[in-house]
């Protein structure tokens, strides 16, 4: 999925640029990357619907990042870093 195209299905997403984690909505558009402002390709991150389920119920707090911060959208994705290496 790759900037600007539309999100079928709620879900965490990496961008193939930077590994940034974002949960994009249904009806949303993929943003560019947070990290690097670049445009990007969007994969699906290897999570089970509880994980998804806990994430999206996560209380928000300073560590967390809103899509509508990068992007101005008005529907605002949780944006979330997990280091992976």
């Amino acid at each position: 999925m790759r900037t600007g195209k539309d999100v079928q299905e709620f879900w965490l997403y990496a961008s193939d640029c930077c590994l940034l984690e974002v949960v994009f909505d249904a009806g949303e558009s993929f943003s560019r990357c947070p990290r690097c402002s670049g445009l990007c390709d969007w994969e699906m991150v290897d999570v089970s619907s509880e994980e998804m389920k806990a994430l999206n119920e996560a209380p928000r707090n300073a560590n967390r990042w809103t899509a509508k911060s990068w992007t101005g959208a008005s529907n605002s994705a949780e944006m979330a870093v997990r280091h992976s290496m």
